[in-house]
């Protein structure tokens, strides 16, 4: 049932984006994917990779660059091609900035580049920072930002905070520090949310929540039933980001915006222990993997639905042609670039898993 909140999560960044009429929704969404990435990535260091660099690295280039790269070159194209896309989105104004190319390519820099749509990463501790200027960088696949605070997180959890429970709990008291002085200095949402700093308290939680895991268990349930409680942890998760948006006052309610996070672990504890119907969950595994590719594609879903309608770049009927767009386009990715890769990525788990069971027979 994770693979259903993933798209839901990602559906709610599009409306965010594309409407830009619901405040703080695409906010809550990406915190909570930090959550979820944190325990997954936490779970495959532990189960899979036993921390192998070198395997665990290759897997997430092969998920995370192809489709990325696939939605780059079709990016490039449409702002190359079509002049008013500039008119469309502020990343796309053409207009290379010192580290732009690197972003673009790598997605990691993104973390450490700051313009006016993304804050500088170390803005708590200094306004002064080389990489942060007054403007908007060139960045093609607009939310690859926050990939990149992603892939930079994977490398914090590989190197300290997935290591163990104290690792993690660790990293949660470390983060939970920056976070008190941002809002006590500060008060700032975009230091609470930007920066990778930020999001370690998130994937933090996630990890420490494959830690616990194992005292859940395993529940097969009826599609009926497994639907019900999936809804019902949306329904709390709208909950509670609905009762920010009307108590936020134009500043970030530390307390509701938190609780989003354990919402997200809650969420995910539980629907990972829920079993059902092996056909439902080949269905629901289908909307897992289109997350991804239309969280990246967004933009261009809306920009074609836009050349479509006309009128203003960001509402309603933007986000009601370009979701749909969107969804095509993450279809098209699926079947195109990931499902091709599928046991290039089995392959590697394999071997992973052989060489820890070699290096487990062998002491």
């Amino acid at each position: 049932m994770l693979g259903l909140i993933r798209f839901f999560l990602a559906s709610c960044v599009i409306a965010f984006h594309l409407t830009a009429r619901i405040p703080a929704l695409g906010n809550f969404a990406v915190n909570c994917f930090y959550v979820i990435s944190g325990f997954l990535i936490t779970y495959i260091l532990h189960e899979t990779y036993k921390f192998n660099f070198s395997m665990f690295w290759k897997n997430r280039i092969l998920r995370l660059f192809p489709a990325y790269i696939f939605f780059l070159v079709m990016g490039f194209l449409i702002i190359k091609l079509i002049p008013s896309a500039k008119e469309f989105h502020s990343n796309w104004t053409g207009n290379f900035l010192p580290g732009d190319l690197l972003g673009n390519l790598l997605i990691f820099p993104w973390a450490f580049l700051s313009d006016n749509a993304v804050a500088n990463p170390f803005g708590a501790f200094s306004s002064i920072y080389h990489f942060a200027i007054d403007g908007n960088r060139f960045r093609i696949v607009t939310s690859s930002w926050s990939v990149g605070v992603e892939i930079t997180c994977y490398f914090l959890l590989w190197l300290f905070i997935a290591r163990n429970k104290f690792t993690a709990i660790t990293s949660i008291l470390l983060s939970l520090l920056y976070h008190a002085y941002v809002y006590v200095v500060h008060h700032s949402f975009d230091m609470a949310y930007f920066p990778f700093l930020a999001a370690t308290l998130p994937f933090s939680m996630g990890s420490l929540g494959y830690f616990s895991h194992r005292k859940f268990k395993a529940m097969y349930l009826s599609p009926h039933k497994a639907f019900l409680i999936t809804f019902i942890c949306i329904g709390i998760f709208i909950t509670n980001w609905y009762l920010y948006t009307i108590n936020a006052l134009g500043q970030y309610n530390i307390i509701l915006y938190y609780t989003n996070n354990v919402i997200a672990l809650f969420t995910t504890l539980v629907l990972l222990k829920i079993k059902t119907n092996i056909h439902l969950e080949k269905i629901l595994k289908w909307f897992g993997d289109l997350a991804y590719p239309i969280f990246l594609c967004q933009y261009f879903g809306g920009f074609l639905a836009w050349l479509a309608i006309g009128g203003e770049n960001r509402g309603l009927s933007i986000f009601l042609l370009g979701y749909p767009i969107s969804i095509a386009l993450g279809i098209v990715c699926v079947i195109l670039i990931d499902k091709p890769l599928i046991k290039i990525r089995a392959k590697i788990r394999a071997d992973a898993q052989s060489k820890n069971n070699q290096e487990n027979s062998s002491r």
